[in-house]
């Protein structure tokens, strides 16, 4: 169960397919896994990132350059699952790259759920998916829709600490707690929160209230400068 996985490491990666290239996305992942992570969060590149801000925006790019695609995160989740089961993957995209696969395409990567922040819960029938798909909270949203997100979401739900892109340095505390707190009234899923969460003081902060803790931005931006000693210190830190 994904709760047992954030109960060992709260600590969620956020990951560009084919950043650098393909076979530096693998290795990034068993860094990752070997440093102790139990979850992980795979992207794929896309022309238009709404909801990214400039740091995943140029690891975007580098790996449209590269040539990659939903597929080759296909391709790459389906490798790691097959060396390390217990690991849990999810799949960060837009839209329109999903609907360009099948069913079978996503369900036989083995990843275990999607993340989509451009579509609206009204629109998770489009997709005719069987997997399970992580409903975004952002902080301040009403209690109703609240409700209506945790009713359809799938193995955890995310809140997103801040209206701005990914990145973002501003995240207001209290008002993230207490949309957690309407998140845990109407769900026992597990709770995540994301985007801006580029230091080690919010990472201890956050972890004490929330299972998990996904970082994308300040992590991607270590992995491109090869700082991976002060990632390895994060997570050990993290973990303590």
């Amino acid at each position: 169960m994904l709760i047992n996985n954030l109960k060992e490491n709260p600590i969620i990666p956020f990951i560009m397919t084919g950043d650098d290239t393909i076979e530096k996305t693998l290795e990034n992942i068993k860094f990752y896994i070997q440093n102790g992570v139990k979850t992980i969060e795979i992207g794929v590149p896309f022309s238009d990132p709404t909801a990214d801000g400039p740091i995943i925006q140029a690891a975007s790019l580098r790996a449209l350059n590269n040539s990659a695609n939903i597929i080759a995160s296909l391709r790459i989740i389906r490798q790691v699952k097959d060396l390390y089961p217990h690991i849990k993957i999810y799949l960060m995209s837009y839209l329109n790259p999903v609907l360009k696969c099948c069913n079978n395409q996503l369900v036989s990567s083995g990843v275990d759920g999607l993340i989509i922040p451009d579509m609206p819960i009204e629109e998770y029938s489009i997709l005719n998916c069987d997997l399970p798909i992580i409903g975004l909270v952002p902080v301040g949203t009403t209690k109703e829709r609240i409700e209506s997100i945790c009713n359809v979401t799938g193995e955890f739900v995310y809140l997103v600490s801040n209206i701005g892109t990914t990145g973002s340095a501003s995240i207001d505390a209290d008002i993230a707690h207490h949309t957690l707190a309407t998140i845990r009234s109407y769900s026992d899923l597990p709770v995540a929160i994301g985007f801006g969460i580029n230091s080690i003081d919010k990472i201890n902060h956050f972890k004490k209230k929330f299972d998990g803790i996904v970082i994308g931005s300040y992590f991607i931006q270590l992995c491109h400068s090869n700082n991976m000693k002060l990632i390895s210190d994060i997570i050990e830190k993290t973990v303590i």
